[in-house]
Order: C-alpha cells, then structure tokens, then sequence
C-alpha cells in the first residue's frame, strides 16, 4: 500500500496483477482475487509482500478497537502477533513491529493456502509458487523471504476436516415457528 509495486519489479503498469488490502490479509475477496489472476490470466508467482511501518500490524499489537470493518483485517493479523510475542516475549517497540511484519507475511501464505483449495493444488503441481517478501518503505529494498516454512503441509490442508475439529457454532436468534 506504500508504493507502486510496478516501480518495485521494474513493470510497466498492467505487466503485474496487484492485489492491495490494508495488512497483506488473505481472505475470501484477495483469494478469489489471486486464483482468477493465476487461472484465468496466467500468473506463475505469487509474491505475499508486507512492508515495514505497517499502520494496520500496528493497530493490531495494540489490540486496537477499529471497529467492524478494520477490525475485520485486524483479526487476520492478531494470530501472527500471537505467535511472535509467544516465540520472542522480550520483543519490544520496532523489533516486536518488524518481527510481527514477517510473520504477518506468512500468516497471509497460510490463510491463501487454507482459505483456496485451487492455489493448493497450483502449488502443489509447480504450476504456480507463492513466495513472501517484506518492503522496506525506508530503504526501498525488498526482502525476499521465499517460500513459505510449513509449505508442504499447508498444501496437504483439508479444508473439510479443519471444520469438523471446529467446536460446533452456538444456536442463534429465535427460534422458527414449529421448532423445539
């Protein structure tokens, strides 16, 4: 969201699918947005890039209220900030922030993967790879941070039975006429 990406990879605008969401989040909209362009338009390289300075990983380890909409994004961050103040509770200021940016990156490599079961079997079949990377919005260097660690398992996922080990959703609302 900080910059051009074309002016990143050296493209003219239209050589590249870009897909920009506050936070890098992959949910339903940026999955279906990503299997179209790898489907329908050819793409072979799907690069997952967060960036440094990010205002939405910001609000997310301050637990910020943003309400239904960015809090919306903000819950697709909340796990990669669990699972660093977890690994690294000494972390702190700009190390916590830059290390939550990277592990934000893969948490959005896990949920495109979890979330589309076409971008798995791309993957899985070498038709198309997904890499991460973080922007630095000082420097305008790009980290390459490669594939993802848990790629091979992430690409066995099955969608069905992750939600058979979900507890079971509370009732909600009334009850209909006739129900018991």
């Amino acid at each position: 969201s900080r910059v051009a990406v074309e002016r990143l990879f050296d493209r003219g605008v239209g050589d590249l699918f870009v897909v920009r969401v506050a936070g890098n989040v992959c949910d339903p909209n940026q999955n279906g947005s990503v299997e179209y362009a790898c489907e329908h338009l050819g793409t072979q390289l799907v690069v997952v890039m967060g960036h440094s300075k990010c205002g939405a990983v910001k609000a997310a380890i301050a637990g910020v209220d943003a309400g239904k909409n960015v809090g919306s994004l903000l819950d697709n961050i909340t796990p990669a900030v669990a699972q660093v103040k977890a690994a690294h509770p000494e972390l702190e200021g700009e190390a916590l922030m830059d290390a939550v940016v990277r592990q934000n990156v893969w948490q959005g490599i896990e949920d495109l993967f979890k979330g589309s079961a076409a971008m798995r079997e791309m993957a899985g079949s070498g038709r198309v790879k997904v890499v991460g990377a973080v922007y630095d919005v000082t420097s305008g260097a790009v980290e390459r941070l490669g594939s993802h660690p848990a790629q091979g398992g992430l690409l066995k996922y099955d969608e069905t039975s992750a939600r058979a080990m979900e507890p079971a959703a509370a009732p909600r609302g009334k009850k209909e006429k006739g129900e018991k």
